[in-house]
């Protein structure tokens, strides 16, 4: 997945690239963050989609497994796994960017705007900006 997001990066030179679910587990953080810096991109902010209610995250897990092209998963299996891996990866990242978070539950225009005014206040200084979001 690294030299995926490498190339596709290097084709966007001086593009936005929104990097979603990846890097998902802690492993993997420093090897996203020596791409980054190898690469000359500049990661403006780590924006965390968050949904609080675990009733609704299991029904929405459980209507992602029925849609075409997605996994067959136990949506409580998905869900412990995010917590064992993910969200100890969104710590560890939190630590070198900075992090918002947005709530999941508002409509998708709320959040897209929140994002686009996350991209504003950072890219004054930034050419080559990527934001990770998991």
């Amino acid at each position: 997945m690294t030299g995926i997001i490498r190339e596709f990066i290097l084709v966007r030179n001086g593009g936005l690239t929104i990097i979603d679910g990846f890097p998902r587990y802690p492993d993997r953080v420093g090897p996203f963050n020596d791409l980054m810096q190898g690469i000359g991109a500049k990661v403006l902010a780590l924006c965390v989609v968050e949904v609080r209610d675990e009733t609704v995250v299991l029904k929405r897990l459980e209507q992602r497994s029925g849609r075409e092209g997605q996994l067959t998963t136990d949506p409580a299996d998905r869900l412990a796994n995010h917590m064992d891996n993910t969200v100890p990866t969104l710590k560890l990242l939190a630590a070198d960017y900075p992090c918002y978070r947005l709530d999941g539950t508002y409509p998708l225009d709320v959040n897209a705007k929140e994002l686009q005014e996350i991209y504003n206040r950072h890219t004054a200084s930034h050419v080559s900006p990527v934001l990770p979001t998991v």
